[in-house]
């Protein structure tokens, strides 16, 4: 945790209102502890989705297409 804080503080993470987490509970997990006192919104947008429907959703995001049905 003190090696992504040091990240968020030299990448000035937290200049950011919301920061998006694209990845699974042990990562949500992570961020969280991270961002735990800084003033930033985090948002787990595909939260709870089997990791096969995450990789999707995350790769038409990237795309710019439309998110998969749940």
């Amino acid at each position: 945790i003190d090696v992504l804080r040091r990240q968020v503080r030299d990448q000035h993470l937290d200049r950011f209102e919301r920061v998006i987490g694209l990845g699974g509970k042990e990562y949500r997990d992570a961020l969280m502890s991270t961002f735990k006192g800084v003033d930033v919104k985090l948002v787990f947008p595909f939260a709870g989705l089997p990791l096969g429907k995450m990789m999707r959703a995350t790769k038409q995001a990237l795309s710019g297409g439309p998110p998969p049905d749940r």
